[in-house]
């Protein structure tokens, strides 16, 4: 039973690292497209044709 909560409190604390490196990237993400949608409506259009 030990074992079982000790690799139960790693994988939720795995979990927990991903989301997070997933917001952060997603943050990112919206930041840039924020930045194409400043410097125009066809750099905004190229960067979605990029997905």
């Amino acid at each position: 039973m030990k074992h079982d909560s000790f690799f139960f409190h790693i994988s939720s604390f795995s979990v927990a690292s991903v989301s997070k490196c997933l917001s952060v990237y997603a943050y990112i993400d919206l930041n840039m497209v924020f930045k194409k949608m400043n410097i125009g409506d066809f750099e905004l259009g190229d960067y979605l044709g990029m997905d």
